[in-house]
Parts: C-alpha cells; structure tokens; sequence
C-alpha cells in the first residue's frame, strides 16, 4: 500500500512538471514571436513628429556650444569653439561682442581657419570674410563707435561682393594678403580701391 502511494505520489509530481515546462514553452515562443514580428506602420501621429524639419530639432553640437565655459573669456570661448571644428558657434558669439575691434579679428580668425578645412569654399563664407573685413574697418574710422548701427550695417552689406569692383581691397587692413589673393582668385581683381569711409556716408 505504501509502495502504491509512493508511486502514485511520483506520476503526479511528473504531471505537474510536464504541465509547467509546457506553459514555459508556449511563452518563449509567443515573446520570441513579437520580437520577430514587422513593427507596425507609422500613425498620423507617428508621422508628424518624424517630419519636424532640422532647423526645429536640437542638434548635441548647438546645445554643446550654448554652455557657458566656466570661469574663460568670451575669446577663450571662441578659441575653445574654433578649436573644437564649431564655427558657426564661435562666429555667433563674435558677434554678440560687436562693436568691439576685438571681436571682428576674431571673426576673421575662425572665418580663416574655417575656409582652410574646407576643400571647395562656398561664395557665402567668401562674403562673410568681406564684410567683416569692411564692418571692421568702419568702426575703426568711426569716431564714435557706439553710433553704428551694427544691425542696419549688416543688412546693407548683406550682399558684399557688390562693393568689391569700387571697394577693393588695399584700403581694408583687415584683411591679410592671403584674403586678399583668395578674394582676387575667386572675384577677380577690383576696377579701384576706394577709403570705408564712403559707405559711411
């Protein structure tokens, strides 16, 4: 009787067993199932958030060099920028330092190193160089700095190759003989080189 209910006892713990790996057995395949399984298409709501152009979205770099450096200059910051390949973040706070002369050689350093790494250099950064070369030089022979209005100034030149053939290029010292081969190279020699002075007026 007691060999009986020793066995008895055994098959039933054996069911037990065969039931629980069989469950077990059914669940990994249904969890291996979805994993494998196609995602499903994009919602209208799914799109939307996909279509969001570049210009809306936060680039690392952007937010990078929006953090202040800790107990550095504004030109450290700028030196640190230019160093790290972020030109356009270092030219943005440049900016923010004019009227100051300071600022505009700046400007004209990273604009510098900036055209070097590039193998075919865009008109637009050829422009930038020429109108921070003549934004500078007006404040230098503006006697009262604080009276330029940067803005308005930069809006008129907004399209600087336009004063390149009365302009020219030897009566802006900022400008090193290299910007002034690069600019000739590309723009061709000016008919005259006029004083800053005359857009001014």
């Amino acid at each position: 009787m007691l060999t009986f209910g020793f066995i008895l006892f055994s098959a039933l713990l054996v069911a037990i067993l065969i039931t629980v790996l069989h469950r077990f057995q059914i669940n990994k395949a249904r969890e291996t199932a979805d994993r494998t399984s196609p995602l499903t298409p994009l919602t209208h709501h799914d799109k939307e958030l996909n279509s969001i152009s570049p210009e809306r979205s936060v680039t690392v770099v952007s937010e990078i060099a929006m953090q202040p450096y800790e107990n550095l200059s504004w030109q450290e910051e700028v030196k640190s920028l230019r160093e790290s390949g972020y030109f356009q973040e270092a030219l943005a706070l440049c900016r923010r330092q004019y009227p100051k002369m300071l600022a505009f050689r700046q400007s004209l350093v990273t604009l510098r190193a900036c055209i070097r790494k590039e193998e075919a250099i865009p008109e637009e950064r050829l422009e930038s160089l020429y109108q921070t070369a003549i934004l500078g030089n007006m404040i230098k022979h503006r006697k009262n700095k604080a009276s330029l209005d940067i803005s308005f100034q930069m809006q008129k030149l907004q399209n600087p190759k336009e004063y390149w053939q009365n302009l020219g290029y030897k009566n802006l010292d900022l400008l090193t003989k290299t910007d002034c081969r690069l600019l000739v190279k590309y723009w061709g020699e000016p008919h005259t080189h006029t004083d800053v002075i005359s857009l001014l007026d």
